[in-house]
């Protein structure tokens, strides 16, 4: 008898777990009325740059904190967000964006500049790369 449909079988249940720890995480986010905006993370060879969207954001109250290998940022929404029937049975609301990220090794985090680009809601963030000789 073979044991590749039973094992596939047991593959797509771990799936279906982590997605549930996933969606189970992100919902308490939620329930902190935090949510995590959209950011992308570039590499060069002597730089990163991390670009976080946050439309309706308040830049007056930005806060980005680089101690080490963890970037911190939080700001607050110009007016909360809400989200009626977010799920069966409640609603839920955002009052800020919180992003929290572990950076490479190789960061100089006292070297960083940060940039807000109001005109399109986003942060930029350049940290230089230590150069390995």
């Amino acid at each position: 008898m073979s044991l590749e449909p039973f094992d596939e079988f047991i593959r797509r249940i771990r799936e279906l777990v982590r997605s549930l720890e996933e969606s189970a995480s992100r919902l308490e986010t939620t329930r902190r009325e935090f949510i995590e905006p959209l950011y992308s993370v570039y590499e060069y060879t002597d730089r990163y740059v991390i670009v976080v969207d946050m439309p309706m954001a308040d830049f007056n109250v930005l806060s980005v904190d680089l101690r080490g290998r963890r970037l911190s940022l939080e700001c607050r929404l110009r007016s909360d967000v809400r989200f009626e029937r977010w799920s069966m049975h409640r609603t839920t609301g955002f009052k800020y964006y919180r992003l929290e990220l572990q950076l490479p090794e190789d960061v100089v985090p006292e070297e960083a500049s940060i940039e807000s680009i109001r005109s399109k809601s986003m942060v930029k963030i350049t940290i230089p790369r230590r150069i390995r000789r």
